[in-house]
């Protein structure tokens, strides 16, 4: 593994993992407009709520 690519991984990193959260919050609110109940993973709305203001 070369440097560069040692230097933009975390980056890349936080940005999956924001990308992950903003298509959550998208999840979320899709299913709260369209009044479906979903199946989600557990973690991950556990994750949502804390994360959530």
């Amino acid at each position: 593994m070369n440097k560069k690519s040692a230097g933009r991984l975390p980056v890349l990193e936080s940005k999956r993992k924001k990308d992950m959260a903003n298509k959550l919050k998208a999840s979320f609110r899709n299913a709260i407009f369209k009044g479906k109940k979903r199946r989600w993973n557990p973690r991950l709305s556990l994750y949502y709520c804390i994360r959530a203001p």
